[in-house]
C-alpha cells in the first residue's frame, strides 16, 4: 500500500518554537570554555568533543551518560588544539579557527548564513535571511543515520577507523541507483564480487530512499511510496533513540537506547547476520579473518606477520626475504577453506593440490596459488579479502622459505647429532588465555561414565565430537578414553587439534608445567582431525622411556605408522615415509657397558639424515592403523603405565573419515 508523506513542517515555525537553539552570527565556540551549541531538549549536541589529543568538531548525543559521535565535520583532518575556535562569522561563514587566526571552512554553502541551530532531530542546520535552509548536516552522513534522516542513491556512510577515531574507515554502505542498499570495501567497484551485503529487490529505478523512523522502523521506499524493503518492523517503545551506525568492523547496526534507563545502546538489528567475518579486507592483506567463539580474530599467511597489532586491517608481511628463485629453497603451504580475492594471472586445469603447489613452486612469478575443484589459479601477493570458510574447499597454497634443517635434510649431515640450543625460562606471556573447559566428575564415577561413553554408549567418533560441541573447544578436560577400563589416574587435558596448538609446546610463550593447570592459549584455527597428541620433554621423567618405545614402534611399524616429528629447539616439522628415511643408530659397544651407561644411552631416530638426539625434545604425531588405535609392540604394559600418569604419553590418529574439528 502507497504511504504518502506530506511537506515537513516550515522551517520558520520550528525556529518560532525553538527560538533558544538559534545561534547568531558573531557567535564562538572553543573547545575548554563553551564547546557546543545544544538542542532544545539538550539531547544533541553540535561543538568540540575530545578525540586523541586535540579536539574534533561534530554532532554528538550529549543528553545520554556516555557521549555518542553521531556525525564529524572534516573527519579525516587531525585534531585541533585547545586553544582553537568555532566561529560563527559576522558574515554568516560557519570555521575553524587556529590560534594564529588560519581558518578553515566547516561547511560550504551558496549564499551568507544569517543564523543556524542544533535541532532534536540530530540536524544541525544553516539559514538564510528568509528562513530558508541552506545546509544541512543531514545532507552529508558520515557512519551514522538518524530518525528522520533519508539516504537517497548516491549517497554513502562510511565507517570510521575505530570507536574513538571518527576518520574514514574501510567499509561504506551505498545507497544505489538500481534501488539497492549495499556495502562494500572502500577503493572497490561496485559489483557483486566486491559487495559483502545487500538489500533490496530488482526492477527498481534510482528513487529508493532509506529511511529510519523514530521508532526504529528500518526500510527501503521507492518514489510510489511503497515499500520495498522492511528491516525492522519498527518498536512501540517510548523515550528510546535510535541510530544506525557503520561500525569500523564493516557491519551495520541499528542502536537503540532508553533514555527511561542507564544503560547502553542495545543492537536491534544488524547486516550481514550471518558471518562477521564477510566484510572484506577486515584483517588487512596477506590476513584472513576467523571466528573463533563467534568473535572475529585475524590471522596472518604462514611465514607472515601483523604490520600492526594494534591494527587488524594493516594486514600481514613476510618474516623473511625471498632471496632468489631456486624452487630448492622454498616450499608451499597450504591454508584450507579460506576464500580470498581471485586475482590470477594464470588459470589451469590440475589434477591435484600437489600439482598445482608444484606449478606454482617452479614459477619465479608465482607466490601463491589457489586451488579448488581441479582448478589452479596462480596468484601473486598481496592476497586480500580473506576469510575462513568451512563450507568453501578453496586451498590457498603459499610459497614459504624452506626451513633451514629440512632444506639440508637430503643429505646426511657430517656431524653426528643436532645441536641444541638451551632452553631460556619463559617470560611473562601477555597472550590471552582461556580456561580450559570440560570436568572430570566425581571420583570413580566421572570415569566410568567417561569410559561408558566411549566403549559402548558413543563410541570414538561420538565421543570427542559430542564434546566438542559442547565446549566449543579441541581441548577439554576429560577421563583419558585409551587405556584399561578403570586407571588409577586417568585425569588429562585433551588435546585433540595437535597442529592448531603449536603454542602449548613453546615454551617461550608458555611456561611447561603450566600447561595442563588448568589455562591454554586458544588457537585460531582448527585444522585436521582429531588427535591425541604425544609430548614429553627431557625434563620430564619418563622422556626416555617413552622415546624409546616410540622408536621400537615406528622401526618395526613401517608400512602402517606415518610420523610428523618437530624438534623443540628449532622450528623443523615435516612429514615423513619411514620405510625410506627411518633407521636407528645403537652404539656398537653397548653389549659391553654397565647397565647404568646403556640406561643413560638413548637410541638416535635419523630421518632424512636430521638425528634426534638424547638432548632433543621431541614431539610425535604416530598414526597407526590398529583397529582400536593402539600402539602395537611386545611392551604394551610400558606404554599404558605412561599413560595413565602423563597426558599425552602415547598417541593415536582417529580415522579419516571423522568430521574435521574446524565444523564444530
Amino acid at each position: 500500500m502507497p504511504i504518502l508523506f506530506f511537506p515537513f513542517l516550515l522551517l520558520s515555525a520550528i525556529f518560532a518554537q525553538q527560538g533558544q537553539s538559534i545561534v547568531k552570527p558573531g557567535s564562538f565556540l572553543t573547545p575548554t570554555t563553551n564547546p557546543s551549541w545544544p538542542s532544545p531538549s539538550g539531547l544533541y549536541a553540535f561543538g568540540f568533543y575530545k578525540q586523541g589529543n586535540g579536539y574534533a568538531v561534530g554532532i554528538f548525543l550529549a543528553g545520554l551518560p556516555q557521549k555518542t559521535v553521531v556525525w564529524t565535520a572534516n573527519r579525516d583532518k587531525p585534531p585541533v588544539p585547545a586553544d582553537s575556535k568555532l566561529n560563527f562569522t559576522s558574515d554568516g561563514r560557519l570555521v575553524l579557527q587556529s590560534a594564529q587566526g588560519a581558518e578553515t571552512p566547516l561547511a560550504s554553502f551558496p549564499e551568507d548564513g544569517s543564523s543556524a541551530s542544533m535541532l532534536d532531530t540530530g540536524n544541525f542546520v544553516l539559514l538564510n535571511s528568509a528562513n530558508q535552509m541552506i545546509w544541512q548536516s543531514f545532507d552529508f552522513p558520515t557512519d551514522t543515520f538518524l530518525p528522520t534522516q533519508k539516504l537517497f542513491h548516491g549517497q554513502a556512510l562510511y565507517s570510521s577507523i575505530s570507536d574513538t577515531n571518527k576518520s574514514t574507515g574501510i567499509f561504506r554502505v551505498l545507497m544505489q541507483e538500481d534501488g539497492w542498499l549495499a556495502m562494500y570495501p572502500v577503493g572497490t567497484p561496485y559489483t557483486l564480487e566486491y559487495g559483502y551485503w545487500g538489500a533490496g529487490i530488482g526492477g527498481q529505478r534510482n528513487d529508493v530512499v532509506l529511511r529510519l523512523e523514530v521508532n526504529g522502523h528500518l526500510y527501503l521506499i521507492n518514489g510510489a511510496g511503497n515499500i520495498i524493503v522492511n528491516m525492522t518492523g519498527g518498536y512501540p517503545a517510548k523515550d528510546v533513540v535510535y541510530r544506525l551506525t557503520i561500525d569500523p568492523d564493516g557491519i551495520l547496526r541499528l542502536y537503540s537506547h532508553d533514555m527511561n534507563q542507564n544503560q547502553n545502546w542495545t543492537v536491534k538489528w544488524f547486516g550481514p547476520n550471518d558471518d562477521a567475518c564477510k566484510p572484506k579486507g577486515l584483517c588487512g592483506l596477506n590476513g584472513y579473518c576467523v571466528l573463533v567463539d563467534l568473535q572475529v580474530g585475524c590471522k596472518c599467511l604462514p611465514q607472515f606477520e601483523p604490520v600492526n597489532k594494534e591494527d587488524r586491517s594493516s594486514g600481514c608481511q613476510r618474516n623473511f626475504t625471498m632471496e632468489s628463485c631456486k624452487s630448492d629453497r622454498y616450499a608451499m603451504k597450504a591454508v584450507v577453506n579460506t576464500v580470498w580475492e581471485n586475482n590470477s594471472y594464470s588459470v589451469f586445469t590440475s589434477t591435484t593440490q600437489d600439482n598445482c603447489g608444484e606449478a606454482c613452486l617452479r614459477e619465479c612469478n608465482c607466490e601463491a596459488a589457489l586451488f579448488k575443484d581441479g582448478v589452479c589459479t596462480k596468484q601473486k601477493l598481496p592476497l586480500r579479502f580473506g576469510r575462513r570458510d568451512q563450507k568453501d574447499s578453496t586451498v590457498a597454497l603459499i610459497k614459504v622459505a624452506a626451513f633451514p634443517l629440512v632444506a639440508s635434510s637430503f643429505s646426511r649431515p657430517e656431524t653426528p647429532s643436532v645441536s641444541v640450543q638451551p632452553v631460556v625460562p619463559p617470560e611473562p606471556t601477555k597472550l590471552p588465555i582461556r580456561k580450559v573447559p570440560g570436568s572430570y566428575g566425581l571420583p570413580f564415577i566421572g570415569p566410568i561414565n567417561d569410559r561408558l561413553d566411549y566403549f559402548y554408549k558413543q563410541g570414538r567418533e561420538e565421543f570427542f565430537k559430542s564434546r566438542i560441541q559442547k565446549y566449543q573447544s579441541t581441548v577439554f578436560r576429560v577421563n583419558m578414553p585409551p587405556g584399561p577400563f578403570i586407571a588409577s589416574d586417568p585425569r588429562v587435558v585433551g588435546l585433540l587439534d595437535g597442529k592448531s596448538f603449536p603454542v602449548l609446546f613453546d615454551v617461550t610463550k608458555v611456561e611447561k608445567k603450566d600447561v595442563f593447570t588448568g589455562t591454554y592459549m586458544p588457537s585460531t584455527e582448527f585444522n585436521g582431525g582429531y588427535r591425541v597428541l604425544s609430548y614429553l620433554d627431557p625434563s620430564e621423567s619418563s622422556h626416555g622411556k617413552l622415546k624409546r618405545l616410540m622408536f621400537f614402534l615406528l622401526k618395526s611399524r613401517r608400512g602402517g605408522v606415518a610420523l610428523a616429528a618437530e624438534k623443540s629447539a628449532g622450528v623443523v616439522a615435516f612429514p615423513v615415509v619411514l620405510d625410506k628415511v627411518i633407521s636407528t643408530v645403537v652404539p656398537r659397544d653397548r653389549k659391553s657397558r654397565s647397565q647404568k651407561e646403556k640406561e643413560d644411552e638413548e637410541e638416535v631416530l635419523v630421518i632424512d639424515g636430521i638425528e634426534f638426539a638424547k638432548d632433543a625434545a621431541v614431539k610425535f604425531d604416530v598414526y597407526i592403523n590398529d583397529e582400536d588405535g593402539s600402539p602395537s609392540g611386545p611392551d604394551k604394559t610400558v606404554c599404558r603405565k605412561l599413560c595413565e600418569r602423563a597426558p599425552f604419553a602415547y598417541a593415536f590418529e582417529a580415522e579419516e573419515n571423522l568430521p574435521q574439528a574446524g565444523n564444530h
